[in-house]
């Protein structure tokens, strides 16, 4: 018998034995009668590797990258999933899915692929929201960057001009062991 105002703690141990939506209930016998407290059961999503920041670094102006977000699913039960364009962006766009929506597959992975492409010089941020159709989901919010700065043509010119001198000498070097070893 409890008191009126006091609470009473009770605990539910649940094993489920396969990936489905359980229900059940509790049933309290009172004076005033029967009180029922449902009880839900039900797989989860938990994004473990989903990242929070997309960089695309450093693009000329013109040139396209793609970068993509991978959504794994660890139990056998496939979970639909939503996006929501909070900040928008001129030059980062989600290319896949298209609708916006999706599926991530029983034990499987779906991606989300975003495509920056700058029109001028400068930093673009792209802000999305991904929510999956979950009870109980807190939806993630997810940033995506790209800036484009003068001279990124130029500066990669000039790494894969070092890098072939590079490779040059190095082979001049080789070239001219050989020629000792056989001159010995």
């Amino acid at each position: 018998v409890v008191a009126p105002g006091i609470a009473e703690v009770l605990r539910v141990d649940f094993a489920p034995t396969e990936y489905c939506y359980h229900h059940d209930e509790i049933r309290v016998q009172t004076e005033a009668g029967g009180l029922l407290i449902p009880l839900h059961a039900y797989p989860a999503f938990v994004p473990v590797e989903v990242p929070r920041f997309v960089d695309f670094g450093r693009v000329a102006v013109g040139e396209k990258r793609k970068r993509r977000v991978p959504l794994r699913c660890d139990v056998p039960v496939e979970f639909e999933y939503g996006l929501t364009v909070v900040c928008p962006s001129i030059d980062i766009h989600i290319v896949k899915p298209a609708d916006m929506k999706g599926t991530i597959p029983a034990s499987g992975t779906a991606e989300i692929v975003l495509s920056y492409k700058p029109s001028q010089l400068g930093t673009s941020r792209l802000e999305f929201q991904l929510d999956i159709a979950q009870l109980s989901f807190e939806p993630l919010l997810i940033a995506a960057c790209g800036s484009c700065h003068p001279g990124v043509v130029r500066d990669r010119r000039v790494q894969e001009g070092l890098q072939t001198m590079q490779m040059q000498t190095e082979q001049r070097l080789i070239d001219q062991y050989e020629e000792r070893a056989q001159a010995l």
